[in-house]
């Protein structure tokens, strides 16, 4: 804090070289002020005034494409040190910051992070056959000598100058010996260089470590908790485990193929065969993907926080359900085999991963989507129907219900448009399935009150009201081409907000349930006949507690509808980069992707309606399924374009565009 006292400005120069590096931040108004140097600090202070600052080591514009500056950490005695000895240890977490900015799957970039804390390291090592193959023996990869590794679950706390802290769950490898300077794998993954008396190496990100992934399945099988500093991981399998290791085609049974790991006592002696090799899947995730032959699916969260994943919580319920021999849901859920938690004492445990019943020979659902498309688009563009033939129906899908589905759109979308029946059905099913448990506090229905009504609406209007703002400031940037519709979109914020307002005006007779949260085509398998639902996490900008809170299934409803749209404008997109639309033909094809995007939602959502069957979380009235089904499909446009804003900037257009047309601003008002 600099104070004058003082009724005169004053002017001071401030010695802050010891915080080289370091950005000043006004607490109150979040201003940043210029970053410390060597020089003095200059700063003026008006009359009876003060400034209160923090200081934030801000990552240096590093981006997750740009490797971050390998720096050396002193480490006296052992190199596990690194993550106790409180010299180590600080300049260790002092890094931290910059370090997640360049990785991918970090997705706080718009937080200023204050300062990183390491909570626990909890060092877990694999006891099977793959250790013996990085031994000391010197087995090349690469030209390269494989060197032994150890390997720690490190979980940091992330504190940022606004807002909650994160806890990230980071694995980390060391590795003794390694020159960078010949191996690229080690270089590209290193976070530090290790430097002591007696040894010298690198720690390194250990996702693409093949012997890494073995340990979290290894650890299942065992069910013996590994101690960590402060606290300890322990595993739990699921009843559905030892069904699946025992039935699987590849349990091999020869002496050659298997290694006896050793159980806790009372439990079967299991076997772990040589075709469990762990894959990583590769691609930008939020969380670690990998399988296990053709058995097992892991995933290793990245954000924990001290309460049970909801995907871990879902999961577990819906796998208890479908071992019933009556329940729709066997074939349609991937099962939970077990999870692995971190506790320590006075706090509730945290997820780490779970493990599930890998599906395979499948596809996500957007992509099966794209290539039903692309085919319907080729099959229209050989039809000489004018535009005006284009049968649509009404823009609100609940006074659409009424309207039958015409010849046509089965004759060009066919097998696709029962598929899109059939998701509705599957989607039904599962919502009735989440509020079958009238006893569980955690799955048990709960009435739509007042309270909860103002609840939404404060929560709609409050992120339209930050995501319109962050529009505003980046309009003078955008195409030009986008300029006119995000004025369009800003000049509508009333209205929007009057749209949100219908939820607070309307008495909904509806229950509250437990739902999937983030449901959308990617969060779909399709098998070639039927759909597998997957991924039962929630939406990840919001807390985990948040996202186990009982809401309107019909939020999913939207989110598959929204889903639906995404595919249609993506499909013509692609359409027209393959010159396959010409200029002239362009107005007709967009009439042509809104047939499609309004049929498969109408098919969708009648078959939806018809399973559920007037089932308690939907309303009785068709102005009430109307306001709420408006309301979550504005709700999720504003979420899209938010993310659109901070992730893909490329795809703007898509929302921008998807919220005039909720808001029914006809077409030639919005060029």
């Amino acid at each position: 804090m600099v104070a004058n006292l003082s009724r005169f400005v004053q002017a001071v120069e401030i010695d802050l070289s010891a915080f080289k590096g370091a950005t000043p931040v006004e607490i109150f108004g979040r201003t940043p002020f210029p970053t410390i140097g060597d020089s003095a600090y200059f700063l003026s202070v008006g009359p009876h005034a003060f400034y209160w600052f923090t200081l934030q080591y801000q990552p240096s514009g590093l981006s997750a494409s740009q490797p971050h500056p390998l720096v050396t950490i002193g480490v006296n005695g052992n190199w596990q040190d690194v993550y106790t000895r409180p010299e180590s240890k600080k300049a260790l977490e002092a890094l931290l910051p910059e370090y997640l900015m360049t990785c991918r799957w970090y997705n706080n970039r718009g937080r200023t992070i204050q300062s990183a804390h390491i909570i626990d390291a909890i060092p877990v090592e694999p006891t099977l056959q793959e250790k013996s193959q990085h031994s000391e023996q010197g087995v090349k990869e690469e030209g390269h000598p494989t060197i032994p590794h150890a390997y720690n679950i490190v979980l940091v706390r992330v504190d940022y100058t606004e807002g909650v802290p994160d806890t990230f769950v980071l694995p980390l490898a060391y590795a003794e010996g390694v020159d960078l300077s010949n191996s690229e794998a080690y270089r590209d993954a290193a976070v530090a260089y290790l430097q002591g008396t007696n040894h010298a190496g690198v720690l390194f990100d250990a996702v693409n470590d093949k012997e890494f992934l073995t340990i979290p399945l290894e650890t299942l099988t065992r069910q013996c908790p590994i101690q960590g500093t402060v606290g300890e991981l322990t595993a739990t399998q699921t009843a559905a485990f030892q069904k699946l290791w025992a039935d699987s085609k590849s349990f091999q049974t020869t002496t050659a193929q298997k290694l006896a790991i050793a159980q806790p006592a009372g439990t079967p002696t299991l076997h772990h065969p040589a075709s469990l090799e762990p894959h990583l899947l590769r691609g930008t995730h939020s969380n670690i993907l990998a399988t296990y032959g053709d058995r097992f699916f892991l995933k290793l969260f990245r954000r924990v926080e001290e309460c049970i994943n909801s995907d871990l919580e879902m999961g577990h319920f819906l796998t208890t359900l479908a071992s019933s021999s009556d329940s729709v849901l066997v074939d349609h859920i991937a099962p939970v085999v077990g999870f692995l938690e971190y506790s320590r004492k006075g706090i509730e445990p945290m997820t780490i991963a779970i493990v599930q019943k890998y599906i395979p020979d499948t596809r996500d659902a957007w992509s099966f989507t794209l290539d039903s498309l692309r085919d319907s688009f080729e099959q229209v563009m050989t039809k000489a129907i004018d535009i005006d033939e284009i049968a649509i129906p009404p823009s609100q899908l609940i006074p659409a219900l009424t309207v039958e589905i015409p010849p046509m759109a089965y004759e060009i979308m066919g097998a696709f448009l029962s598929s899109m029946q059939l998701l509705g059905q599957r989607t039904a099913e599962l919502h009735l399935a989440l509020i079958s448990d009238t006893v569980d506090p955690s799955f048990a229905p709960e009435e739509f009150s007042s309270f909860y009504q103002r609840s939404i609406y404060q929560y709609m209007r409050n992120q339209s009201g930050q995501t319109l703002l962050q529009l505003k400031k980046l309009l003078r940037s955008l195409p030009p081409h986008l300029q006119p519709q995000a004025r369009m979109v800003l000049n509508q914020q009333e209205m929007l907000l009057g749209r949100f307002k219908r939820v607070l005006d309307q008495p909904i007779t509806a229950m509250r349930a437990r739902c999937h949260g983030n449901y959308h085509l990617e969060e779909v398998l399709y098998t070639g006949k039927d759909f597998v639902i997957i991924d039962f996490e929630g939406e990840p900008n919001r807390s985990l507690s948040e996202r186990r809170m009982k809401r309107s299934p019909l939020r999913d409803v939207a989110g598959m509808l929204q889903s639906f749209y995404y595919a249609c404008q993506v499909a013509l997109q692609r359409e027209g980069e393959s010159g396959l639309i010409r200029p002239e033909n362009l107005s007709l094809m967009q009439q042509w992707a809104k047939f499609f995007y309004s049929w498969i939602s109408l098919v969708f959502l009648k078959q939806y309606l018809a399973t559920a069957d007037n089932a308690a979380f939907l309303p009785k009235t068709q102005p009430e399924l109307q306001i709420l089904l408006s309301a979550y499909l504005l709700e999720k446009a504003i979420y899209e374009l938010d993310y659109e804003m901070n992730h893909r900037p490329d795809w703007l257009e898509i929302p921008l565009q998807r919220i005039l047309e909720l808001l029914e601003i006809p077409q030639e008002e919005r060029q």
